[in-house]
């Protein structure tokens, strides 16, 4: 086999005597062949032999035809020879015989649809719409739109936007609108919010450009037409571009807009200009009136308290005051504490008792404590710095972290509660962590409840046993019949189960097993329960004595 190993000279020239005559008026044709895969003496494994009636394709295209015949009797350079003069010569209707013919040839099929869709795009469009969409090869969509939308932007969309659905159309929509966003990103955004795409992510270069021009402009066309994500990443672009131009003006307008793109607008803004100049977004904003200065304080404190959070903290206590000095006070925590969380939480010790300071408290706990599933113990340093703190400190932040504390380290937890009896925490938090310690080790729970105050003990205790009995039901109630007679917990613990039971349809026969040690209390606990009527009615039925027994 002889493969093109001449130089670049030799294979122009020849491909210029061969072509001699068949000049397509296109004149850079040479852009569709893959000189590289090109071997002269023998078709590409991809075209094989080809024939009309190995390809069982009804002769509607002539041309199409014979270009088969052509194609399964030449080699090389001479079979696109014969791709080209079919090219100049072909009608509309010639081209899903051509396409067809072209698959496994990426060369031959850029070539073919190319010229498909200069001659006659809407034909093109409504070929491949109404085509299976293995029948064609891949990539004749993508070469359309970008051909079509060059010829007659209008056109295309109006293709895309009308008629009855079609399974490609999604995806065509998408391409073409991403497309857009880089050439003229507000019909780009319309359509896409007028389409509800919101699965892309395109380049903002054209975004940029667009806010260039006229910043405000680009914001309220893009609020007015929201598209999920994109708009976010859009507004934010512009955001960038018009705080460089003029974040006063960008900000007195973002004061007057509502929603999510307004707020993102805004927080771009004044961190960009924070960056550049802090101490003007800073003088800007206290001399802004009382609402903006209120909605846009926190985003400013959170910046600036990565630089100098004393200081951000003076100005907040010197412009603000009530609500919008505890939220500022909080974002002031947060962006101090992605710095450096132990600084944070000493300027938080080094604030006096208020709502502003249990704020402060809960953002730089939410950075110290641990993820949920990170598989680290809360630390000493953290431990010792919440018990410091005053009790509403305290309680806002046990409340807040939670969550993640109970299955990061329970141990922690329980201790701290245990030790915090002065402190009123919402019973959901003892009742978490009782579940999660029972499912680990019951009577390690039960017994942390019980040294809680007696009146929260039993409440948490029952919770733990319930947790105990779903996933160990004999141990538990094993354990409970060993319980003495007089033990207090007795009753509130059996009532705890019962009503855990009487939810579920399943345990009906472990309901009646439970009910039958005490059936007064369950027919009480069954009655005072939010049940519906024919489920209230079960649950009796097997408490109360069935008729004639």
């Amino acid at each position: 086999m002889r493969t093109l190993t001449t130089s670049t000279a030799i294979v122009a020239s020849a491909f210029l005597g061969l072509a001699a005559g068949l000049v397509w008026r296109h004149a850079n044709i040479a852009k569709h062949v893959d000189v590289a895969q090109i071997e002269f003496g023998h078709p590409p494994p991809s075209l094989g032999p080809v024939t009309p009636e190995k390809l069982s394709l009804p002769d509607d295209s002539p041309l199409a035809t014979q270009l088969a015949r052509d194609l399964a009797q030449s080699t090389g350079v001479k079979r696109w020879l014969f791709w080209w003069d079919a090219m100049e010569k072909a009608a509309p209707a010639d081209f899903p015989r051509l396409a067809k013919l072209a698959r496994g040839n990426r060369g031959a099929t850029k070539l073919v649809a190319e010229r498909w869709a200069e001659l006659a795009p809407k034909h093109f469009f409504d070929t491949l719409r109404t085509a299976a969409m293995q029948e064609y090869p891949p990539g004749l969509a993508d070469t359309l739109i970008q051909s079509w939308l060059k010829q007659d932007k209008s056109a295309v969309i109006a293709a895309l936007n009308s008629g009855e659905d079609f399974p490609q159309r999604k995806d065509w929509r998408g391409q073409l609108a991403i497309t857009l966003m880089a050439t003229d990103p507000e019909t780009g955004l319309r359509l896409m919010s007028d389409w509800q795409i919101d699965n892309y992510g395109p380049s903002m270069s054209g975004v940029k450009s667009w806010a260039a021009a006229d910043p405000r402009h680009a914001a309220e066309f893009t609020m007015a037409n929201p598209a999920g994500p994109v708009s976010d990443s859009a507004i934010a672009t512009i955001g960038e571009v018009w705080a460089k131009a003029d974040p006063a003006a960008a900000l007195a307008f973002a004061a007057t807009q509502h929603g999510s793109l307004a707020n993102k607008l805004s927080q771009t803004v004044l961190k960009s200009w924070a960056d550049r100049n802090l101490s003007g977004a800073a003088d800007w904003l206290a001399g802004s009136d009382a609402p903006t200065l209120a909605k846009f304080s926190p985003t400013l404190v959170e910046a600036w308290a990565q630089q100098d959070a004393p200081a951000a903290l003076a100005w907040c206590e010197a412009n603000l005051t009530g609500t919008s000095l505890s939220d500022s006070i909080k974002a002031l925590a947060a962006g101090a504490a992605q710095k450096d969380v132990a600084s944070a939480a000493a300027l938080v010790s080094s604030m006096s008792p208020s709502s502003a300071r249990s704020q402060a408290a809960m953002a730089v706990a939410d950075k110290w404590f641990p993820d949920a599933f990170a598989n680290k113990t809360v630390s000493a340093d953290t431990l010792n710095w919440l018990a410091s703190l005053d009790t509403d400190a305290i309680r806002q932040v046990v409340t807040s972290v939670s969550w993640k504390w109970t299955d990061s380290d329970p141990a922690s937890l329980a201790s701290f509660l245990q030790s915090a009896t002065n402190i009123s925490f919402p019973a959901y938090t003892y009742e978490a962590l009782s579940r999660n310690m029972a499912r680990n080790d019951p009577s390690a729970a039960i017994d942390w409840a019980n040294r809680l105050p007696a009146e929260l003990g039993v409440s948490v205790g029952s919770t733990a046993f319930s947790e105990w009995a779903r996933g160990q039901f004999d141990t538990a109630m094993q354990w409970f019949n060993q319980m003495p007679a007089s033990d207090s917990r007795r009753q509130p613990f059996l009532n705890s189960l019962l009503q855990q039971l009487a939810w579920d349809p399943q345990s009906d026969a472990r309901f009646g097993q439970i009910a039958s040690l005490a059936p007064s209390a369950a027919r009480s606990t069954i009655q005072g329960m939010a049940l519906p009527d024919d489920r209230r009615a079960a649950l009796l039925a097997l408490v109360s004595p069935q008729p004639g027994q």
